[in-house]
């Protein structure tokens, strides 16, 4: 899920075939990946993206998404 554009996990996720829990979950496992490698990050927020979007899916389930 990592490699979507914008537009791509946009429409998944509107659609309900993917949830912001598990986008996330899949960008955090990448850069927990090649991290090590490329040190492009002085800090992680990894708890805050999760709590987002928690946040995110129960407004998708309530039919009222955060953004377009």
């Amino acid at each position: 899920m990592h490699r979507l554009t914008l537009k791509q996990a946009s429409d998944k996720l509107a659609s309900g075939e993917i949830t912001s829990t598990e986008l996330v979950e899949s960008v955090i496992k990448r850069i927990e990946e090649v991290e090590p490698k490329v040190e492009a990050f002085l800090t992680t927020t990894f708890d805050l993206a999760r709590a987002q979007a928690k946040k995110s899916d129960q407004h998708y389930k309530a039919g009222r998404p955060l953004s377009p």
